[in-house]
């Protein structure tokens, strides 16, 4: 499991996010709700709407929405253990400032 103080989500600077998406997506809506639930800034991308994202998820493994990328850390799917870790690892690195 991966925690805030590993390496993948540790940076000097404030953790870039990005979503990407497909319409009418569930885990993708709730993905989005809980950044902004936290007040966690991210990129959203519809993979609908542009091939050469979808493209760059499909040769990193990734099959299903939502695809989070977080510095290092990719994953797919709603998961909160994942999603928590970033929004702690994003509050610190944004302490500091």
């Amino acid at each position: 499991m991966t925690t805030p103080t590993d390496s993948t989500l540790q940076t000097s600077a404030p953790l870039e996010i990005t979503v990407y998406t497909n319409p009418n997506c569930v885990q993708c809506i709730q993905t989005k709700k809980y950044f902004d639930a936290n007040e966690v800034p991210y990129s959203v991308v519809d993979l609908s709407e542009d091939k050469a994202a979808l493209d760059m998820v499909l040769e990193l493994g990734f099959t299903s929405a939502p695809v989070v990328i977080a510095n290092k850390e990719k994953w797919s799917g709603f998961r909160m253990g994942k999603l928590s870790d970033t929004v702690h690892a994003y509050k610190l690195s944004i302490r500091g400032k």
